[in-house]
């Protein structure tokens, strides 16, 4: 049997497909639970976002999967804090063990850095899908086969599953509920982030929006920056364009003032999403204001020598 790929175009239509079609099947209660017990770590799960990006509810989908949103197991794999990992992937964290054993946090930025999913710049709905799948192993996508680690308690499951590594079973069910399915209903509980699709292209989930003309600046925090300050810019250009010909005609100098505003503007939503602050009209309209009305301020001096 051949081997199917894995990477995320040829596995991202599926991911779609089953997402728009997923209904819940069975253990409703148990997705519940798990998505209030992902709510209710969510003060732990913001510490880890603030030192690798990735989102506190992601990491609390990977966390109920793994262990059960137990505060005492690597979120690696669901082994003991109290030593190093045993299961793939073994010898995590690579420091020395503490006293005590290692501290949830601590070990939970070494897995989500282990895995690369601090690299990660777009947390759409398929690309949760996906990293959550490669976060468990590629084994399922490759055989063609549903993944209960996504889809457990849908319609988009019914069995079979890796009873241990390289080992599958296909009459076992997976009693676990899926990161899909838990997903949603943690969406309809906490309103604090919106789920997006790829096909929406200015998701709430990209942790940079990196323009072609700021791709090569978007590097690093002064990058995020940059970024920061274009996104408020396009904003207001795109809904306020009927304001700005009309301060145009009035003033006379926005034209060289609308140069400067360019050039402090940035991609307001990535920088945001890069530090998970939910994105607020009114914060982005008065920001943008103001970086607009600085540099027509610089260009009035200027247009009245010459």
């Amino acid at each position: 049997m051949s081997l199917l790929p894995t990477d995320y175009k040829s596995v991202a239509p599926d991911l779609t497909a089953k997402w728009a079609g997923m209904e819940v099947t069975s253990q409703k209660a148990d997705i519940d639970v798990m998505a209030r017990r992902i709510i209710k770590g969510k003060e732990t799960y913001l510490k880890v976002q603030a030192k690798t990006s990735v989102p506190w509810w992601v990491i609390g989908l990977l966390h109920f999967r793994e262990s059960g949103c137990s505060f005492t197991k690597h979120l690696h794999n669901g082994d003991s804090l109290k030593r190093r990992t045993v299961r793939v992937p073994a010898g995590r964290p690579p420091s020395p063990v503490p006293a005590g054993g290692f501290d949830w946090v601590t070990s939970a930025c070494d897995a989500l850095r282990y895995q690369k999913l601090d690299k990660v710049n777009v947390w759409t709905v398929e690309r949760v899908g996906y990293y959550a799948m490669l976060y468990n192993g590629t084994g399922y996508a490759m055989y063609g086969r549903t993944n209960p680690y996504l889809w457990g308690g849908t319609n988009g499951y019914t069995k079979g599953k890796y009873v241990r590594d390289h080992v599958y079973d296909p009459n076992v069910v997976d009693q676990q509920v899926g990161v899909m399915p838990v997903m949603k209903r943690l969406s309809e509980l906490d309103a604090s982030f919106a789920l997006l699709s790829d096909g929406n292209k200015r998701s709430v989930f990209q942790t940079i929006k990196r323009s072609p003309s700021l791709k090569a600046k978007s590097n690093g925090l002064v990058g995020m920056v940059v970024a920061f300050f274009a996104a408020v810019w396009e904003w207001i250009a795109q809904e306020f364009d009927a304001v700005v010909q009309w301060i145009e005609r009035a003033v006379g100098v926005l034209p060289d003032a609308t140069q400067k505003a360019q050039t402090l503007v940035g991609n307001a939503e990535g920088f945001t999403s890069a530090i998970h602050v939910p994105w607020p009209t009114i914060a982005g309209l008065g920001l943008g204001i103001v970086c607009l009305i600085y540099a027509i301020c610089r260009e009035v001096p200027k247009k009245a020598v010459q």
